[in-house]
């Protein structure tokens, strides 16, 4: 069965145009976001997003309405994703602009403490989100982490959430079958472990792993 995917932490245009041509749905853009090694400014931003009209997934990791407002109108992304504390808030600020996701971090592994993830998910639906993305969070670090979430914690969050969840973090060819069985997400979201080196993706990684979303099976 075929499932969403979005490739994230895109800065070329060659990585980009792959993506596309591998079948990917939605390919993000980590948009001005210190300490980011994926990010692009917003002139970059707007140069990549033009290639993908429909399909730009703008990634912010900042909660100034003046810079999230002029993301939208340079970008005109398909979805603005939040990784920020007061996402619920921004949500209601920004969606009559643009679609809103929000990432929800969750644990490496081994915990029950789900009460607060769970509060930050619904919160974010109430508010009017159109996806949730529950991404590895490492040190106070939601996403471009390379590292597995807790999938259990994950699988009972999407089975709570009554909006569609990606699930990223970690996520590439060998564990995707694996992530979907146990999550069962409406999709994947990968990045950092598509890349060949920070910034640059492998293209066999991206269209091995597209064809296994896509429900092509292995890709030759």
């Amino acid at each position: 069965m075929s499932k969403l995917l979005k490739v994230c932490g895109l800065s070329r245009i060659a990585d980009l145009r792959h993506a596309q041509r591998c079948g990917a749905d939605f390919v993000g853009l980590v948009v001005e976001a210190p300490g980011s090694l994926r990010a692009v400014t917003l002139a970059e931003g707007e140069r990549l997003a033009k290639l993908a009209p429909g399909q730009t997934v703008a990634v912010v990791m900042s909660e100034e309405p003046h810079f999230l407002r002029e993301t939208v109108r340079r970008l005109h992304p398909r979805a603005l994703q939040l990784h920020v504390r007061r996402a619920a808030e921004l949500v209601r600020e920004l969606k009559a602009l643009c679609p809103v996701w929000v990432a929800v971090g969750l644990p490496v592994g081994g915990t029950s403490e789900d009460g607060q993830m769970a509060a930050e998910m619904h919160a974010a639906v109430e508010a009017g989100a159109e996806m949730i993305v529950l991404d590895t969070c490492v040190k106070g670090q939601t996403g471009g982490t390379g590292q597995t979430c807790d999938w259990g914690l994950a699988a009972r969050l999407v089975a709570q959430c009554p909006i569609p969840v990606l699930l990223a973090g970690g996520i590439c060819a060998e564990n995707a079958a694996q992530a979907l069985a146990a999550v069962n997400p409406a999709g994947l979201d990968a990045s950092t472990r598509l890349e060949r080196r920070p910034r640059e993706k492998d293209a066999t990684k991206v269209r091995t792993l597209a064809a296994l979303v896509k429900g092509n099976g292995p890709a030759s």
